[in-house]
């Protein structure tokens, strides 16, 4: 989430910041404590050297500063024999360590002071869990600042995607504005406002279009439907059967044109009708089939009821039905309905494992010929209504199509 990256960048900041600020702590300290004892044990060695103090035995000296003159006491730690001249790394006297400043006074003659580390030591413990609790302290301090920042900064994102969420695009002049927002989330928000001024121009012409075609397409439906009603009763009985199935037609693209426009948000779905499927699904398959095609379809419907629109029920199974058709020109189609699912196999060549993916996708065609939305449409239908659609190759050759209208 957004929030919880700003928070670690915040913290990482913090983090990164803090080992910065202890490692130059780090380091300022030992060069100012190396400095001051630099000159601390210098400005002693003067004063003793000045005062031409003679040093008592080690074992007699009860300061933890310790001097050494050998040139005049005779006495030197062999530990601190042959050391160069000036301070030295800590050096273990007797099993304490000291760091030895060392001062050529006279030829033959060398002066030592030895002071001890464990003070220094200790000061440097203290100091770093000084420094240990206030990273801490900075460390927790910026876990509470850095919750407190993400929520300020990204107030003005959740705001504009709450909006975003209540956006009803059944309502017009949809527009957004988050009050306190910078110039970033300005052009965003200006952004968005663009593109919802393009989506409703966008349903204005889908509307407009919609009624056009229902208004447009109906009337030359019911004109046919009255035409053919007029010459049921002028013609002989041998015509009666073209007669019907114009008329059938005619009420098909009725319920079809229902079922396509209500793909449509701004249109309400058509009616529910209860649907004998094991009657429906041969008539709806009737228009697409010659006499050749009907002795090369075989049946296999176990009696089952669906409520839906009728136009939907045609057009998701007529594209499949018709797809099997024409991928298996001489071969047989199997339809078969049992268990709330309807699945049509036929004996053609398949379809290649590269198309299988796109079969759904409009535009897309996987034969020369084809418009590429028949299957589109019946997915769209398929998924307003609940119902799976799906397409894939027979292990024995040809392609199965399986609609589930039950248990989806």
């Amino acid at each position: 989430m957004l929030r919880q990256r700003v928070r670690r960048i915040v913290l990482g900041l913090s983090v990164a910041a803090s080992l910065l600020g202890a490692g130059a702590l780090y380091v300022a300290d030992e060069a100012i404590e190396d400095a001051a004892i630099n000159d601390m044990l210098a400005k002693q060695m003067d004063a003793m050297l000045e005062a031409d103090i003679v040093p008592q035995p080690q074992e007699q000296q009860a300061s933890a500063l310790k001097y050494f003159r050998p040139a005049r006491t005779g006495e030197l730690p062999p530990e601190l024999q042959g050391l160069p001249e000036g301070i030295t790394e800590p050096v273990d006297v007797d099993g304490v360590a000291y760091c030895i400043y060392k001062r050529q006074v006279a030829s033959g003659d060398e002066a030592y002071l030895a002071y001890p580390v464990d003070f220094v030591e200790q000061r440097e413990a203290w100091l770093w869990m000084g420094v240990s609790i206030t990273a801490l302290l900075v460390f927790l301090g910026t876990w509470i600042a850095a919750d407190r920042t993400a929520d300020r900064v990204l107030k003005p994102y959740l705001e504009l995607l709450e909006q975003i969420r209540a956006l009803d695009p059944g309502k017009r002049h949809l527009r957004i504005s988050v009050p306190r927002a910078d110039d970033e989330l300005d052009r965003v928000v200006s952004a968005l406002n663009g593109r919802l001024e393009d989506i409703e121009q966008l349903i204005e012409r889908e509307r407009a279009f919609s009624a056009a075609a229902s208004h447009e397409l109906r009337s030359p439906l019911t004109v046919i439907s009255a035409a053919a009603e007029l010459l049921r009763e002028r013609v002989d009985d041998a015509a009666q059967r073209p007669l019907q199935r114009l008329e059938r037609g005619a009420r098909d693209m009725r319920e079809i044109l229902d079922a396509l426009l209500a793909l449509s948000r701004t249109r309400e779905s058509p009616p529910l009708a209860q649907i004998q499927l094991d009657q429906m699904l041969p008539q709806a398959a009737e228009p697409h089939m010659d006499e050749t095609a009907e002795a090369r379809v075989r049946w296999e419907l176990q009696p089952d009821t669906l409520v839906a629109p009728s136009g939907a029920v045609r057009v998701v199974f007529t594209n499949l039905f018709r797809n099997a058709l024409q991928a298996s020109a001489t071969g047989q189609v199997t339809v078969r309905m049992a268990d709330g699912a309807v699945t049509v196999e036929d004996q053609g060549p398949g379809v290649s494992q590269d198309a299988l993916p796109h079969l759904f996708e409009p535009g897309f065609h996987a034969r020369e010929g084809g418009s590429g939305m028949g299957l589109y449409i019946a997915k769209a239908l398929a998924e307003r209504y609940g119902w799976e659609l799906r397409l894939e190759n027979r292990p024995g050759g040809g392609a199965r199509a399986l609609w589930r209208f039950r248990g989806a």
